[in-house]
């Protein structure tokens, strides 16, 4: 008998053994996604239809306004002028990040307003911003 024979073993070499290994860690953390998703949760102001604030045009009246984005959060009078805010601080829909039970990552929060300046019971101005994703 000879041992001068190539040695063969049956263990995966380390190249075809990736696939394998992400598969078991995208298990791993998808429970802990899971535990970590948070709902849509408003820090300031109020829901509103912000991605409807395209449909408010100059010269519409304030209740074609209010059908359109419902009541405004803020409403301030000068000098014959109106302005109606709508607005909503909020943390949007995600999956926060854990390590060993801590948030070590969650998403930041975003600002959706609109802006409507009124006069003589008319639309004269709308100015509208969204910093991110809406949900």
């Amino acid at each position: 008998m000879s041992l001068t024979g190539s040695l063969r073993t049956n263990a995966p070499s380390s190249r075809s053994s990736w696939p394998i290994r992400l598969v078991i860690l995208w298990c791993v953390m998808l429970p802990s996604c899971a535990l970590a998703l948070q709902g849509h949760s408003t820090i300031e102001g109020k829901p509103f239809p912000s991605h409807r604030a395209g449909e408010v045009t100059k010269g519409q009246t304030a209740e074609q306004v209010r059908s359109v984005l419902g009541d405004p959060v803020e409403i301030t009078e000068r000098d014959g002028v109106t302005t109606w805010r709508y607005f909503e601080k909020f943390h949007p829909r995600a999956c926060s990040t854990l390590l060993f039970g801590m948030t070590i990552s969650s998403p930041q929060p975003q600002l959706v307003e609109a802006i409507v300046t009124i006069r003589d019971g008319l639309v004269q101005d709308v100015t509208a911003h969204d910093s991110g994703a809406r949900r």
